[in-house]
């Protein structure tokens, strides 16, 4: 729906059957799942339900409009940009969220360099960030028109899953996504010399450095053979006027 919205707002005019999609979205909002889908993902206290006709319907008009865009301005190389964010409401069916608020959680893919969005799953706000996203990335992926040479993803922790990360690593497709801070992780940025640390970007505020670290996760699922052997990829700052060292703030992807 967010794709249909941005056409619409685009200086340049659309077509008649683009503007009636427009016109007609927000009546799929009242019927978005139904009990005949299946359930794609069940947790213990929370499910995300699949999607009814009509929000499959509102799916390949997406993908038709991305396909448009792509004809309108080619682009050759797709970075994939997903992201689940709070969508804060009171209404009575709005469940808790992780940090106390009543909402909802989607998670949406955006096809960075065209600036449209691939695929989008609705949850509840109760629906942990990091509940399988493997099938939202293949419905992205299945959304890209013809044309495209290189796929890229960039994502939050919420998308750190090993089978994930092998997924993507047995299609080629290049990633940058933050890693939990466990205690092998935290144990290999500490054992790095200061030389390993190289100078990112200064400002006003801070001092940004970045390192990287050869890291396998020790989870019974990651291995040294694995196609493409992991790199992370560290950043530290530290305001202005202070050494860095090991009280800096420190984050890896």
């Amino acid at each position: 729906m967010s794709s249909l919205i941005r056409t619409a707002s685009s200086p340049t005019p659309v077509s008649t059957d683009r503007a009636i999609l427009l016109g007609g979205a927000p009546a799929f909002g009242g019927q978005a799942h139904d009990g005949a889908a299946p359930v794609l993902w069940q947790g213990a206290k929370a499910a995300v339900p699949g999607e009814g006709e009509r929000l499959q319907g509102l799916m390949q008009a997406n993908r038709r409009l991305v396909a448009w865009q792509q004809e309108r301005v080619p682009q050759a190389v797709v970075t994939l940009d997903v992201d689940a964010t709070i969508l804060e409401s009171e209404k009575r069916s709005a469940l808790p969220t992780y940090d106390g608020r009543t909402g909802y959680q989607p998670v949406v893919v955006l096809w960075a360099e065209q600036d449209v969005i691939l695929a989008d799953e609705f949850r509840d706000g109760n629906v942990p960030a990091g509940s399988g996203n493997q099938r939202v990335v293949e419905q992205a992926l299945a959304t890209l028109p013809r044309g495209v040479d290189e796929i890229r993803l960039r994502a939050d922790s919420a998308l750190y899953e090993q089978p994930l990360l092998r997924w993507l690593e047995a299609r080629g497709i290049g990633y940058a996504i933050s890693a939990d801070m466990g205690r092998d992780l935290a144990a290999a940025i500490r054992a790095l010399p200061e030389r390993a640390w190289q100078p990112e970007r200064e400002d006003a505020a801070a001092v940004r450095h970045w390192a990287e670290v050869a890291y396998v996760p020790s989870d019974g699922v990651s291995a040294k053979d694995r196609p493409v052997p992991p790199r992370g990829r560290l950043c530290r700052s530290h305001p202005q006027g202070r050494k860095a060292g090991r009280n800096a703030g420190a984050g890896a992807s």
